[in-house]
């Protein structure tokens, strides 16, 4: 696990909103984009500067309304659309490849007890990397008794690393070393 600690739990009250709301938006998505790939840009060029303008606007969400870049390098951008566009079917431009359906909140989620009943019937080996400038996205007593949940597996190691939320592409030197480690470390169990 990269980051975040668990899915985000959704409490009782929250539950019939979210729920009408992933449904509400995932048929405006359909009948907006019947592929799911959404818009066809002319360029890769217009294609890198919508995937900017997300990032920004991922940024504002979570960061009160400010601008920010929501921690991506340039090199990271760059990675994502290495991996995230191809050229359309039509060929008249390039379409981001990822499914559309995956901006849509989550129809189903699961509530503290649940997460926490999952989080200690883990028995596998188990590797948790935060980022040491990455917020908790929940409150922190929550989180933390998930991971003393994971703490009942031996199995479990957990790691903060240098880095925000993307420190995967912006610090990948910062995240092998832990991720190496700990395939040694368990490669005989």
């Amino acid at each position: 696990m990269i980051d975040l600690v668990r899915p985000v739990a959704r409490s009782t009250e929250s539950f019939l909103p979210k729920t009408r709301s992933a449904i509400d938006d995932l048929l405006r998505l359909e009948a907006k984009f019947p592929n799911f790939h959404g818009k066809v840009y002319p360029t890769r060029e217009d294609a890198h500067e919508r995937l900017l303008d997300g990032i920004a606007e991922l940024g504002r969400a979570t960061n009160g309304g400010e601008d920010s870049n929501h921690g991506i390098t340039e090199k990271g951008v760059q990675i994502i659309m290495q991996r995230g566009i191809q050229k359309s079917e039509c060929g008249t431009g390039w379409v981001f490849s990822r499914d559309l359906r995956h901006r849509v909140g989550s129809l189903y989620g699961l509530y503290n007890h649940n997460l926490e009943q999952v989080a200690t019937n883990i028995h596998c080996k188990h590797l948790l990397i935060k980022a040491s400038l990455s917020p908790n996205y929940e409150e922190d007593e929550s989180i933390s008794r998930t991971i003393a949940c994971y703490s009942k597996n031996p199995l479990f190691v957990n790691r903060v690393v240098e880095g925000n939320h993307h420190l995967h592409l912006n610090n990948p030197e910062n995240v092998l070393p832990v991720i190496k480690e700990f395939i040694l470390s368990n490669s005989n169990l």
